[in-house]
């Protein structure tokens, strides 16, 4: 996802420069009459090179946090209680017609 097609701009590249790109799908609970199962699964599916990409993105994530970086995250104790953390939030993409998606946090 980080190469640059053979027509693209620039600036476009520059958009799509991913830290690492994880697949991922939820599949639904299979523990019929366990009622403490979650109603569906999430699994991340990563080569070897793009978990090495994704530890170095998470523990250099963590080290700018430690550094004082002013990102912040909500920790919740309750459906109103919450405190703001340090921490950082990553996203990802879902697509419903194929139950799965991407995590591919862009580069900084």
């Amino acid at each position: 996802m980080g190469k640059r097609a053979q027509n693209q701009p620039q600036h476009i590249a520059l958009i799509m420069d991913n830290a690492f790109t994880a697949r991922f799908r939820f599949k639904d609970k299979d523990q019929k009459g366990n009622s403490k199962a979650p109603d569906k699964n999430l699994i991340i599916d990563f080569t070897a090179e793009e978990a090495k990409k994704a530890a170095k993105f998470l523990m250099d994530k963590a080290t700018e946090i430690e550094l004082g970086g002013n990102s912040t995250i909500r920790v919740y104790k309750g459906k109103d209680d919450y405190s703001e953390v340090p921490g950082f939030t990553l996203w990802g993409s879902y697509w419903s017609s194929n139950e799965g998606g991407t995590i591919s946090p862009l580069k900084d």
